[in-house]
């Protein structure tokens, strides 16, 4: 199965699409998304903690090693790492509103503020100045375009040896270019290649050892409790939003959900080794 939907769209598009994150530490994405769904972490993906530590772990990560994220949101993904793993951790994110509140958040505890650094950049035109041990991205290649180009960066940025993990939605075998039409148009969705697609450009970036593993089930979980806590909460949240808006994020939770349930999209875990 090959999709053959990928608009070419200019910068400016791509950064409008990707203002509907900018209210992303609102108190409905808390109510929502971060209690339900991660323990109050504010994490805008569907892997979560599964994935952190299998980042982690995977990557043996610990004091003195140096991982880097693509597209770090509101950086506590980073910081998590950081916590647990007691490594060093760079966060590259375009988004101002976000990376503003991911340095608010190191500057309030010094112990990150020495392990975590946020870096306000264009993935695309970012360049290293040190060499990391492990790169990962979580629900961001999807949002961008040119990924290859971005994988041959990450991989110039990487030690000899060093392991990428990327986990990302990717094209189920029932989907179809009229739904990734839709979805660039809804969410600013542009890059949904099928798993193998990803092995293709790892391959031409010069990663090896390259391993795919369907998480989808992680996919599935995340919407099953988002939509549960839309029923357990409506109250609360028709005190701050008006049901119109509520009705919307219900009928995208129940979208997306639906899309995984019938393999339109799936959710993969990739790793490869420089």
């Amino acid at each position: 199965m090959e999709t053959t939907y990928y608009p070419e769209v200019s910068d400016a598009e791509l950064l409008e699409k990707n203002r509907i994150y900018d209210e992303a530490a609102s108190s409905l994405w808390r109510t929502v998304v971060y209690k339900p769904v991660h323990d109050g972490w504010e994490f805008t993906n569907m892997g979560g903690r599964a994935i952190l530590d299998y980042v982690g772990e995977f990557a043996e990560a610990s004091a003195g090693k140096r991982v880097l994220e693509l597209c770090s949101g509101l950086g506590d993904t980073c910081c998590y790492l950081a916590e647990k793993f007691d490594c060093h951790v760079t966060g590259i994110e375009l988004n101002r509103h976000q990376i503003g509140h991911a340095l608010q958040r190191i500057a309030r505890d010094p112990w990150l503020a020495e392990r975590v650094e946020f870096i306000e950049s264009d993935i695309r035109r970012w360049n290293a100045d040190q060499l990391f041990d492990v790169a990962f991205t979580l629900d961001s290649l999807m949002l961008v375009n040119s990924v290859d180009e971005i994988l041959l960066k990450v991989h110039s940025a990487l030690k000899p040896g060093g392991v990428v993990v990327l986990t990302e939605m990717t094209a189920g075998p029932n989907v179809t270019d009229e739904l990734l039409s839709f979805i660039w148009r809804l969410d600013g969705m542009i890059t949904i290649p099928p798993p193998l697609g990803y092995h293709k450009m790892l391959t031409a970036a010069g990663f090896s050892d390259i391993e795919i593993t369907d998480v989808t089930f992680l996919a599935q979980d995340c919407f099953q409790l988002m939509a549960g806590a839309m029923q357990a909460q409506k109250e609360k949240l028709l005190e701050t939003m008006d049901a119109t808006e509520i009705g919307n994020w219900k009928q995208l939770i129940d979208f997306y959900l639906n899309c995984f349930r019938n393999e339109e999209f799936s959710y993969s875990r990739i790793t490869a080794r420089r």
